[in-house]
């Protein structure tokens, strides 16, 4: 698995790159961990909503307000461990480029579900 490290904090993003790097990532199968090594703080001023919104997007996971750094990097590191695959079919959906929100529910509670 490759990896690639960068910093958002802070970051002025243009309007439309967070859409286009979610949309262009899910078509490469690249999925966003991200962790915020800052640890549980009082005022983030809204930077870990882009980040949250990022890994949310792509498949992956955002561990933030904790202090607890290594065991974040465990759990971004570990694969998941069981999965299901669906697949949804867009047979006579012209694409528009615009990123589209998927809701996917299960009827088990407390059972953590990713879609992208």
């Amino acid at each position: 698995m490759a990896t690639l490290s960068f910093s958002l904090w802070g970051a002025r993003i243009k309007p439309g790159f967070k859409s286009r790097l979610m949309n262009e990532g899910a078509a490469a199968n690249v999925v966003i961990g991200a962790l915020d090594a800052r640890g549980m703080v009082v005022d983030s001023s809204g930077d870990d909503h882009i980040v949250s919104e990022l890994a949310a997007g792509t498949g992956g996971s955002f561990f933030h307000h904790s202090n607890d750094l290594e065991g974040g990097l465990k759990r971004l590191a570990s694969p998941q461990e069981d999965f299901y695959l669906r697949k949804l079919s867009l047979k006579g959906i012209q694409p528009d480029g615009v990123f589209h929100p998927l809701q996917v529910k299960v009827n088990q509670r407390g059972m953590p579900v990713q879609a992208r």
